[in-house]
């Protein structure tokens, strides 16, 4: 048994960082008969290629069509408009554009901006016109999408898509969102999505049931902890502490120091509630690292010891930077910044120190902006975080 879990193991690893493409008719071993597959293909070779040079795929086990697409830069343009429409907090996103402003900005709009929280429905159907639509016959019948983007639309929230045109006063609970006709995943890559459903045979060892990281002492909670009733959902601590923002950089002299931009990032004083309640769910074994305890520090320690690799599920309800970002390098998790920043521990659990991690859980959930989205137009198709966990 141990020697063909290692193979496995292996063979999983190795098709994981593989570039080399996967056979089309290999992929229909792992796709299931309630399944669609989404692969995207975009290029900038505009002119050389046609005006349309990039392509969309739709797989099912009982074929595949294909439709092509603008060049890549007109998919990044689409990607971070429809990323900007739902902004929590960030009111800069898009600068350049009119007044671009998050759908559920907690604050009041400037007068030059639009009236009210809005969200963009008109963009949200234009993204699927354009990007899924044309393989759309593919996916009837389909309960579950799986969606493959390459690099220029490693951001693209495809579960806010709209399939249908909208009116601009509907409900958003009575608005057509895809995610209500299929479930929608999305994989970084067809390989790695083969590897991954090969490692699903080998069941984790784990015998506790979940670990929760969040809540760091980061924001208006840097000195202490903001007081939080999880019943209150509009309670003032919660809606207040998303506002203070920095344009400060993030590294000086490769750490981050504590009263840098790191320790000035909003509160997420909420995480702590739903990270409670999911703990709850799993029972009295479970554990948390909220607050003073949510740190790099600690989350190595376990490793180190081999407690990490005891839980199931792990639940990481913070932060999430993505390559580029406030001046980062790497993609990394906010965790609580210690009092003196080292090389060990300065706040921010990095893809390398991800990827060097001791773990055997069946699932991890990043709850948090900016999880599972690229950046910039290098970005891999799921961010570093993703890729490091997978």
């Amino acid at each position: 048994q141990g020697r063909d879990e290692r193979e496995v193991a292996v063979r999983a690893y190795r098709s994981l960082g593989d570039s080399k493409p996967a056979e089309l008719g290999a992929t229909t071993r792992f796709r299931r008969a309630d399944e669609a597959l989404g692969p995207f293909a975009s290029s900038g070779m505009e002119g050389f290629a046609g005006p349309e040079p990039s392509v969309v795929m739709g797989l099912t086990a009982e074929g595949s069509v294909w439709a092509p697409l603008p060049a890549r830069s007109a998919l990044v343009t689409l990607t971070m408009a429809l990323r900007c429409a739902a902004a929590l907090t960030d009111r800069h996103c898009g600068t350049g554009s009119a007044g671009t402003r998050g759908a559920f900005s907690l604050t009041e709009a400037p007068e030059h901006e639009r009236d009210g929280p809005v969200f963009d429905y008109e963009l949200a159907h234009r993204a699927y016109a354009e990007l899924l639509e044309p393989v759309a016959a593919a996916f009837e019948g389909k309960s579950a999408l799986i969606v493959v983007p390459d690099k220029a639309l490693a951001a693209m929230p495809f579960h806010l898509m709209l399939t249908d045109a909208t009116d601009a006063e509907t409900s958003p609970r009575d608005a057509p969102w895809l995610i209500r006709r299929m479930s929608v995943s999305i994989a970084p890559s067809v390989s790695s999505l083969s590897a991954l459903r090969d490692r699903a045979a080998l069941a984790s060892a784990a015998d506790l049931p979940f670990l929760g990281v969040g809540d760091p002492l980061i924001g208006i909670q840097r000195n202490a902890p903001v007081p939080v009733d999880c019943g209150q959902y509009a309670e003032p601590a919660l809606l207040s502490a998303a506002l203070e923002l920095t344009e400060e950089p993030l590294l000086r002299n490769g750490v981050v120091a504590r009263e840098g931009a790191v320790a000035a990032l909003p509160a997420l004083p909420e995480t702590r509630c739903e990270l409670a309640a999911t703990a709850a769910f799993f029972g009295a074994a479970s554990r948390l690292l909220l607050q003073g305890d949510a740190t790099e520090a600690a989350i190595k320690s376990m490793s180190s010891s081999g407690e990490l690799q005891r839980y199931r599920v792990l639940s990481f309800a913070t932060h999430g930077l993505v390559a580029g970002e406030l001046g980062a390098n790497h993609a990394g998790l906010v965790l609580t910044p210690p009092g003196t920043s080292t090389a060990e521990d300065d706040g921010i659990l990095t893809i390398e120190e991800i990827a060097g991690l001791r773990i055997d859980a069946d699932f991890v959930l990043l709850s948090a902006c900016n999880t599972a989205a690229g950046s910039r137009a290098a970005d891999d198709s799921l961010s570093g975080l993703a890729s490091a966990f997978f």
